[in-house]
């Protein structure tokens, strides 16, 4: 039995007086009922998710970038993302305009620069950070099908580059969408393979795709227009996901824009429903990004019901469990998800005083 695991396995924290919120009250910074804070809004989480249901009722043609839009007018300059370095230092903060202005730039890009149109595959090469998400939303904006893979380990070249290329051929992808940092790291070990002269095995070769760095457009890219406006069914392609391909080749699901929505929906008001709680609660995760507790669960889910994400990546995690739940404690946080090994691990890694130190409640 883990004392950690027992406080969280609903992956809720309890805030000490009750799950449900006293009518007309907002939870404030300060975890208290005692009226509306600079981290919350007018509304609750209740309201939105039902606002956000009814939309989706009406618009059968609803997509995630959809329901974030919907959010812009009351939501546009509040904390959206916020992105921790290994230390647990904030490295960069993105407001809800902010995520969505970038998002328009890498879709206006797609298709004014790469020629992309509504349909087209593109295959998302990231490192854990803040680029991954950006490049996926500007894919649903521009019509085009992201395909999420782990980027190949720069040292594991021979095994992980035959499955991205099995991926690439398989899906039909017409570009990588990367960011410059993974870029700069690949070209290295290239160019110490070339200089060393050791060979890469058979099919162990990069795809032969046009490279997109996204971190550099959604910063310089001066246009946000896009050429062809998507207006996609609710059975048209959000994205493929592929199996890890550890066991056999890997495999595609195919993920609609009704199937986000669904799942949106669906996580969104079972909160509400099992919890009570408000918007701008804040999220502390470190998930993978790239499949579906990660992505749709942590990431989507935040994004379309405005709520505060801080995002710390898994190698930050492994290197110093317990940052995790410091930030746990220095944000507030009221969510958190994770396997049962991160809860188990993180009890081990710390001692009862340092737990004691924190208010994990």
């Amino acid at each position: 039995h883990y004392p950690l695991r027992r406080q969280r396995q609903m992956c809720i924290r309890d805030s000490g007086k009750g799950s449900a919120a006293p009518p007309g009250a907002r939870w404030n910074k300060g975890r208290s009922w005692d009226g509306i804070g600079n981290w919350c809004d007018d509304a609750t989480a209740e309201e939105i998710c039902l606002a956000v249901d009814k939309l989706s009722a009406e618009d059968k043609r609803l997509t995630v970038v959809k329901a974030i839009k919907f959010l812009l007018s009351s939501y546009a300059e509040k904390r959206a993302l916020t992105y921790l370095d290994g230390k647990g230092q904030e490295i960069e903060v993105q407001t809800f305009s902010d995520v969505m202005d970038c998002a328009d730039r890498i879709a206006a890009y797609l298709q004014r620069e790469m020629g992309l149109r509504p349909g087209d595959r593109a295959v998302l090469l990231y490192p854990p950070g803040q680029e991954f998400i950006l490049a996926f939303l500007g894919c649903i904006v521009a019509g085009v099908v992201a395909v999420p893979v782990y980027p190949p380990h720069p040292y594991r070249m021979e095994t992980d580059l035959p499955r991205l290329n099995m991926i690439v051929n398989n899906s039909g992808c017409k570009v990588a969408l990367t960011d410059s940092q993974y870029m700069l790291v690949i070209r290295g070990i290239a160019v110490k393979n070339m200089l060393s002269r050791v060979g890469l095995a058979k099919g162990a070769t990069w795809p032969n795709l046009r490279n997109v760095q996204t971190d550099k457009i959604r910063k310089s890219y001066a246009h946000t227009e896009l050429l062809v406006e998507p207006d996609p069914d609710p059975d048209d392609l959000a994205f493929l996901q592929y199996t890890s391909g550890s066991t056999s080749f890997p495999k595609g699901v195919m993920v609609t824009h009704a199937n986000l929505i669904a799942q949106v929906r669906l996580l969104s008001l079972r909160s509400v429903g099992i919890f009570g709680y408000t918007n701008q609660l804040n999220v502390v995760s470190w998930l993978p990004q790239y499949h579906d507790m990660g992505l749709i669960g942590i990431f989507l889910e935040c994004l379309s019901t405005g709520t505060h994400l801080i995002y710390m990546t898994p190698i930050s995690f492994l290197q110093d469990p317990t940052m995790w739940l410091y930030t746990l404690h220095r944000y507030r946080a009221a969510v958190t998800c994770a396997p049962n090994f991160a809860f188990a691990l993180a009890q081990r890694k710390t001692s009862e005083a340092l737990r004691d130190s924190m208010d994990l409640s």
